[in-house]
């Protein structure tokens, strides 16, 4: 859970080095409205960051329900960890 900050530390680090240039833009953390909340001190240590997508569906042209999807993504874990799909909710496609 502490990827968010150990990850940050670095960038801020590399930036500071390399003259504000990124080497490699590979999450969330390097993007610069990301960067630019945690130099104001709005996102901090320890903080948890999440994002929450939805999106809706009316699955019948003429039906009145619809259907809502959503998903939470913790980005304080890991791209390998965030991302992960168990065999339970892996989709088959054979």
């Amino acid at each position: 859970m502490r990827y968010r900050e150990q990850r940050t530390a670095e960038i801020l680090e590399e930036l500071t080095q390399t003259n504000g240039i990124l080497n490699k833009l590979d999450d969330f953390v390097c993007g610069s409205e990301y960067l630019d909340m945690v130099r104001k001190g709005i996102i901090r240590d320890g903080d948890m960051v999440l994002v929450y997508s939805i999106d809706g569906a009316q699955l019948y042209r003429m039906k009145k329900s619809d259907c809502w999807i959503y998903i939470w993504v913790i980005f304080n874990l890991s791209p390998d960890k965030r991302y992960k799909m168990n065999a339970i909710t892996k989709p088959n496609f054979s």
